[in-house]
């Protein structure tokens, strides 16, 4: 049987299958590992290169510890090779250490639910101008 993972990975779906394709099989371990290599190039800056690996989309049932004081309970990614022993390997050479990694990303997840919460916002505000457009336009033809 053939996979073919596309990145960025798109959904939770996506990086669960990555996951058990990186646990299961040692070349596909190899090909993450370069491809993470191949996007970083010589850049230390993990958030810049965070959105080649993964969408917004896929990371929101994800944060690096798993434990939520609020909203729904996530995955926790430290217990993942891809988001740790890969992303280690493949980006030592620049410099990236576990401490580093852990942190910078606790900043991307949190920068990816700030975009959420800015586009559910901005979505409902929308949806209330919407309404309170369409509104005046019923009171408008019903004055005529």
């Amino acid at each position: 049987m053939h996979y073919e993972l596309r990145f960025p990975i798109d959904d939770e779906d996506g990086v669960e299958l990555l996951e058990t394709m990186v646990q299961c099989n040692d070349s596909v371990r190899r090909e993450y590992v370069d491809y993470l290599r191949s996007v970083a190039k010589n850049k230390a800056d993990i958030m810049s290169v965070f959105g080649k690996i993964f969408t917004d989309k896929a990371m929101y049932a994800y944060n690096y510890s798993g434990i939520c004081n609020r909203g729904p309970r996530r995955k926790p990614m430290l217990k993942y090779e891809i988001f740790t022993l890969c992303m280690l390997e493949a980006w030592k050479a620049i410099g990236v250490e576990e401490d580093m990694l852990r942190d910078t990303l606790t900043v991307i997840i949190k920068k990816i639910n700030g975009r959420k919460r800015n586009r559910k916002y901005f979505q409902k505000r929308r949806i209330t101008r919407d309404l309170l457009i369409m509104d005046s336009v019923e009171v408008d033809s019903s004055d005529a």
